[in-house]
């Protein structure tokens, strides 16, 4: 779906994302070696208390991928990576003033998913280039890229579940200003109806599917399970 295309929506589609003026992405780079052996204790915490007290080490938790919620592949010298952001953390990140607002907040995002894709170059192989540039000749190219992972990346990205299919109701790539080879993009799905959204948040596994036009990646498949996703554990904010 196209940002800012005059597609309607459903109001319970814009419901479910209409937060999301205010939301500023920073997910950070992936864990090193050291951050995973940090991460492990910091699961191993988890195990015991089952709550965070900072955002912090919440998000370095997502981004384990023993937590469930980050998936990754590796594909041609690019490293995908898909990451599933629990409503608790995107409440945070809005920095609510009372348990008002932190309702109000939970309210808007409850019939929503929220989800990370990362496209980079292959950290195994330590490549530098920025990912825009990767078999890129002319400026013609790479200005055809940027529109697309702007403003068409929606129409290449689906979520299967056993009770039906759904295309993201927004999509938003962040602005590195040249300052990171990979691109951070948000994706957020919303039921067409109130029925509808019984079966999507209640089923039991998401397919995260990724069929790529743009660096000749094929189809990528991301696999949660909504196991994971309802242990997770609580942040207190």
């Amino acid at each position: 779906m196209r940002i800012g295309s005059k597609t309607s929506k459903t109001p319970l589609q814009w419901e479910g994302i209409k937060g999301w003026g205010l939301f500023s992405m920073k997910i950070f780079h992936f864990p090193s070696f050291n951050e995973i052996i940090a991460y492990c204790f910091l699961i191993l915490c988890i195990s015991c208390n089952h709550s965070f007290n900072n955002l912090s080490d919440y998000l370095s938790y997502i981004k384990t991928l023993e937590s469930g919620l980050s998936k990754q592949r590796f594909v041609n010298g690019i490293q995908l990576t898909a990451t599933y952001l629990p409503t608790d953390y995107l409440i945070s990140r809005e920095r609510p003033k009372s348990t008002q607002e932190t309702d109000s907040l939970r309210a808007i995002y409850k019939n929503s998913l929220t989800f990370l894709l990362t496209i980079g170059p292959d950290e195994r192989e330590d490549r530098q280039q920025d990912i825009m540039f990767q078999n890129i000749s002319k400026y013609e190219e790479y200005a055809e890229r940027m529109l697309t992972m702007n403003f068409e990346i929606g129409q290449y990205i689906s979520l299967k579940t056993e009770n039906g299919l759904y295309q993201p109701v927004l999509t938003n790539m962040e602005n590195t200003y040249g300052l990171k080879k990979s691109r951070n993009i948000l994706l957020v799905f919303a039921p067409n109806d109130p029925e509808d959204s019984t079966n999507l948040m209640n089923a039991t596994s998401y397919d995260l599917v990724y069929d790529d036009a743009l660096f000749d990646l094929g189809i990528n498949h991301f696999a949660f399970k909504r196991e994971d996703i309802d242990n997770i554990p609580k942040l207190n904010i």
